[in-house]
């Protein structure tokens, strides 16, 4: 049975059990006002129990087991561990939190609902009660706060000094990844330099620019650091990679950056998921125009020597550049 036909089905047997009760109440509409209202009081509280939280209960452990089949594999970043451990500690304690409070509500409504000859009192404020029930819940923030800002912090401390710098740019509806050549610099760029032989605006006169590598195809090495310097050429795009649970805007004109180093070749993890077709794939994660589902790439990520064998073979950009204005001044 798929997820979407398990909720209909627990839909369909909340309404049927919601039509009996109507029925019942129907019938006892004969009975005199104060006996029907006990009745039906006891009758509403029993049938919000059974329906909506036994039901409710039922429905969200379904689909608890339901994602847990299917979530992805283990973080392949150490940042990515460190993500997912941010985020199973929100959701256990979330999780504890919802069932508590949602078992004391409906048990409440059972124990507490309207009968003859109760009422209601008023029961004023208590200030020892009320600061337990503060410091209680600044507690459990704390718990989530404390770990949450240290990994955060991990994360966003500039990266290692011997870091593999990538610059990536998104634009409508694809990435493009730039390499610094053996100087370790990037050129500079300018927008109004942009054009279909120059798709990133390097400008041309800058020697530091000579010697990078401009492709679409991103290859990094496992167990390095790889920072990426995060860019937009048009619209917000979000560079996202579930696999290593990591995701950053790439804002126009505001660059952006983050990085995290591989712990496993796409070898590996094609081992440890026992997909032989698995990759590590990349995707825009926000609305960003009518191609936005197809603004989508992969990480080749490899040992370091092939990396470097990779990074040789390669072109620098203003080779190519250069002859495509020779061919177009011969012309």
């Amino acid at each position: 049975m798929t997820f979407g036909e398990f909720m209909l089905l627990v839909a369909g047997i909340f309404i049927l059990a919601w039509i009996v009760f109507a029925i019942g109440h129907l019938i006892e509409l004969n009975k005199d006002p104060e006996e029907f209202t006990d009745s039906h009081n006891k009758r509403t509280a029993w049938a919000m129990f059974i329906i909506i939280y036994v039901g409710g209960m039922l429905a969200s452990a379904y689909s608890v087991w339901y994602y847990l089949e299917r979530k992805l594999p283990e973080p392949a970043a150490q940042q990515g561990v460190w993500i997912q451990t941010i985020n199973d500690l929100n959701v256990l304690a979330t999780g504890i939190v919802f069932v508590i409070t949602t078992t004391m509500l409906f048990l409440y409504i059972i124990k507490y609902y309207g009968r003859k000859g109760r009422k209601a009192q008023y029961i004023p404020g208590k200030i020892k009660v009320e600061m337990m029930i503060v410091a209680g819940v600044a507690i459990g923030l704390m718990i989530l706060i404390l770990p949450s800002g240290y990994y955060w912090f991990q994360i966003m401390t500039p990266a290692p000094k011997d870091a593999i710098k990538v610059e990536v740019t998104g634009y409508q509806f694809a990435w493009m990844f730039r390499y610094p050549g053996p100087d370790g610099k990037f050129g500079k760029r300018d927008w109004r330099l942009i054009n279909p032989d120059n798709p990133l605006g390097i400008d041309p006169n800058d020697p530091a620019g000579h010697d990078d590598i401009v492709t679409t195809e991103f290859k990094v090495p496992v167990g390095k650091p790889i920072a990426l310097h995060i860019r937009s050429r048009d619209v917000i795009h979000s560079f996202f990679i579930p696999f290593f649970r990591m995701k950053m805007d790439a804002v126009p004109g505001v660059p952006t950056f983050m990085w995290f180093t591989p712990k496993y070749t796409t070898v590996q993890m094609r081992e440890k998921t026992g997909n032989e077709n698995f990759v590590y794939e990349v995707a825009c994660a926000e609305l960003c125009g009518s191609g936005h589902s197809s603004m989508r790439t992969t990480i080749d990520i490899v040992e370091p020597q092939e990396f470097e064998q990779w990074l040789n073979k390669q072109t620098a950009w203003y080779e190519t550049y250069k002859n495509k204005q020779v061919i177009a001044e011969m012309k």
